[in-house]
């Protein structure tokens, strides 16, 4: 179902609901929950001056939401080196089975379909990060692992060849035999970062690498080499003619256009930042407050090839030295902030910075709640939305807080607003009955009564009745006082009708009862 109808479905349930009686709040989830750090980035971390956010509540939208039509694989370029001491410290170890299985949890939930894991073959540390890594793959059926070989696999390597030979034997017997691994037509893909490995006799290393492994070469120069079976995108840094980066990807997808029958990986960045790196080169790519994000990943479904990208990688997961890293969520610049006028719920974001707008928002979902700490989805409302009438809702007197969740796009993190206090008051109380008077004897029209009639009446007053009189003909005939009933004998002339009333004297008023008729006859 197309998702925009999907959307205009739910709201008319939604609707039709709220005046189906008085609403019923039910909480679905808390405050803390929809706050709280929901990613794999350690709790100690507090977030760095390159970019990298201090972990937040980051959307779990499936990152497929930014790639209409794209049916390849997308995976989490990883770093599997952190815990060592020549790198800045995360709050965990790549050592960690229990992180690693956090990790692969995390990745799923977003949407990713694998993850890269780089420098898996480099030295006893990195290798056994990516065994670590590999081990919590396996545990999810389906997700998909790959590695990647960089130049320092190969420092002070006599032989590079054999050397390469070795780490493809390796990966075979600890990789490639699992399903787990990402294959290509069937054979399991091996990503060569670094282009400057120098001495390598690719016909050789391929001959003698077990597995029949595919060999995907970095940047666009990598698909023209002869050994090469495909090549995969970067991080394109800025230049006076392409000051955002972008141009690097467009050029590299135009060239992988004229070989198509060579695998093709593209790529998407939040920005890239190395000046909290101990080599840094200073090299800043400005993450636009999300922006980046999204025109990156939006040219691999616009890059004009005549075949879908294959494979997608995103650059990256965990590098948090280079200020590439998703794990923590993408700040998108933006704070939420909400009101109550009378009876309508006033929302919108607010950006800090002219990059940010609402492009990285994906809705916006109102929540309802009676202690300000157990929420019930209330709403969902598209990006764009500003306010929500609550009185379409049939809501019970009482004092209701609501909040307005920022949901952003997927890998952005999401901004909760302050609480909004909305007071139904109750209705008023009734107005006290008037008081009235009631005559019950004698019996209107009564056409035979003697000289002295018997009358009885009674007053009905929230305030008190100081008195009470009988009028025979408008003259007053009795009085009572400090009484709400009344039993007088009153007397009458013979031969002639009489009109007999009763009143009451309350709250500052004389109150009437009906008149009686009676012909005294005798």
């Amino acid at each position: 179902m197309n998702s925009c109808w999907l959307l205009l479905l739910l709201l008319a349930l939604t609707s039709t609901q709220s005046f189906s009686g008085t609403l019923t709040i039910t909480p679905t989830t808390t405050l803390a929950a929809e706050t709280a750090k929901n990613s794999s980035a350690a709790d100690s971390f507090a977030g760095l001056p390159n970019g990298n956010a201090a972990p937040g509540n980051v959307s779990k939208l499936p990152i497929r939401n930014l790639l209409p039509g794209y049916s390849g694989k997308i995976l989490a370029h990883y770093m599997p080196w952190w815990g060592k001491t020549s790198h800045i410290s995360i709050g965990y170890s790549s050592l960690d089975p229990a992180q690693a299985e956090k990790t692969v949890v995390d990745m799923i939930s977003r949407g990713y379909d694998g993850v890269m894991v780089s420098e898996a073959s480099s030295d006893t540390w990195d290798r056994n990060g990516a065994l670590t890594m590999f081990a919590a793959v396996v545990n999810h059926p389906g997700f998909l692992f790959s590695v990647s070989e960089n130049s320092g696999a190969f420092s002070g390597v006599t032989d590079p060849t054999a050397k390469m030979i070795a780490d493809m034997t390796f990966s075979n017997q600890h990789y490639f035999q699992y399903t787990n691994y990402l294959r290509m037509n069937g054979r399991p893909v091996v990503f060569i970062f670094d282009q400057n490995i120098t001495g390598i006799d690719w016909a050789k290393a391929q001959a003698g690498s077990p597995g029949n492994p595919l060999f995907i070469f970095r940047n666009r120069a990598g698909f023209s080499y002869s050994y090469s079976n495909g090549g995969f995108s970067w991080i394109g840094f800025p230049s006076s003619t392409d000051l955002t980066g972008l141009g690097y990807l467009d050029t590299f997808y135009q060239t992988a256009a004229t070989y198509s029958t060579k695998v093709t990986t593209g790529s998407a960045w939040k920005g890239f930042n190395d000046t909290v790196a101990s080599w840094t080169k200073n090299r800043i790519i400005p993450q636009a407050c999300g922006t980046l994000w999204i025109s990156s990943l939006a040219r691999a479904t616009t890059n004009g090839l005549t075949s879908p990208t294959d494979i997608l990688k995103v650059a990256t997961w965990n590098d948090y030295e280079e200020g590439t890293e998703l794990e923590t969520g993408i700040d998108n610049c933006a704070t939420m902030q909400d009101s109550v006028s009378g009876s309508t719920l006033n929302f919108a974001p607010t950006f800090s910075s002219t990059d940010g707008n609402e492009s990285t928002v994906d809705h916006y979902q109102v929540f309802i709640s009676t202690d300000g700490q157990n929420l019930m989805n209330l709403i969902q409302l598209p990006a764009g939305s500003r306010s929500l009438n609550l009185s379409s809702y049939s809501l019970a007197p009482g004092t209701y807080t609501f909040y307005v969740e920022m949901v952003g796009i997927p890998g952005i993190l999401n901004r909760m607003s302050p609480a909004a206090i909305y007071t139904i008051a109750p209705p008023p109380p009734p107005p006290p009955p008037a008081p009235t008077v009631t005559l019950t004897s004698p019996r209107n029209n009564y056409p035979n009564a003697g000289h002295w009639m018997d009358v009885k009446a009674y007053a009905t007053s929230t305030k008190a009745v100081t008195s009470m009189i009988v009028q025979v003909d408008g003259v007053t005939a009795a009085t009572v006082t400090n009484v709400t009933s009344l039993n007088k004998w009153v007397y009458g002339s013979a031969g002639k009708w009489h009109y007999i009333q009763v009143l009451a004297y309350t709250n500052g008023v004389w109150v009437r009862s009906s008149t009686a008729k009676v012909y005294v006859s005798y």
